[in-house]
């Protein structure tokens, strides 16, 4: 019985010394007051629905704002899977997203995006009102896509499709490239890290 108690004892010691040791690697030592960390950049979230978790999960999508990629959180109210986070990005920017200069480069017009997944990239294809855009809304609306589903899927990329035949896809150079493309291809439209 004494053995089990100094083998606890000896647990709850070593726990304590590892999370002591880990706290202190972390880059901040003790301080006499709390401090303000700075942000390096605005940041949004979705106002609080006051919904139950069973009336949906909480996802990252991603809007536009002055040209760049913004984080904001959205009621997803299917779930997690790809048709669910496309519908969730296609819903229009709220009142309060407006009000905060927020925007979708994704069409109003798109109500649904057609998509499936095969070997880690998403298949989408192609919205009618996507043609209809001009360029530079065409690579933010195609980096929403990007960082949308990878940020919610196990997915690497997402490959525009016309029917069954792949379409060359605008990067964030605006450039049209022949292939899948991931985030780095969009680094330059990339969220503000906090």
């Amino acid at each position: 019985m004494r053995s089990r108690v100094v083998a606890a004892a000896l647990t709850l010691l070593g726990t304590a010394l590892l999370a002591t040791g880990t706290l202190a690697g972390c880059g901040i030592g003790p301080q006499d007051h709390a401090t303000t960390l700075a942000t390096a950049g605005p940041t949004w979230t979705a106002p609080s629905t006051g919904t139950s978790p069973s009336a949906g999960l909480s996802i990252q999508v991603f809007l536009v704002h002055d040209g760049r990629l913004v984080q904001v959180w959205r009621q997803s109210p299917g779930g997690q899977e790809l048709a669910d986070v496309l519908a969730t990005l296609c819903e229009s920017p709220s009142a309060r997203d407006r009000a905060e200069g927020l925007s979708s480069a994704i069409p109003n017009t798109v109500n649904r995006i057609h998509a499936r997944i095969r070997r880690g990239v998403v298949l989408v294809q192609l919205p009618a009102a996507f043609d209809t855009l001009p360029s530079q809304d065409r690579v933010l609306a195609v980096a929403q896509l990007v960082y949308t589903v990878t940020a919610q899927l196990p997915v690497h990329g997402v490959r525009l499709m016309a029917g069954s035949r792949p379409v060359d896809t605008p990067v964030g150079s605006g450039r049209l490239v022949p292939r899948a493309v991931t985030r780095a291809d969009f680094s330059k439209l990339a969220p503000s890290v906090d």
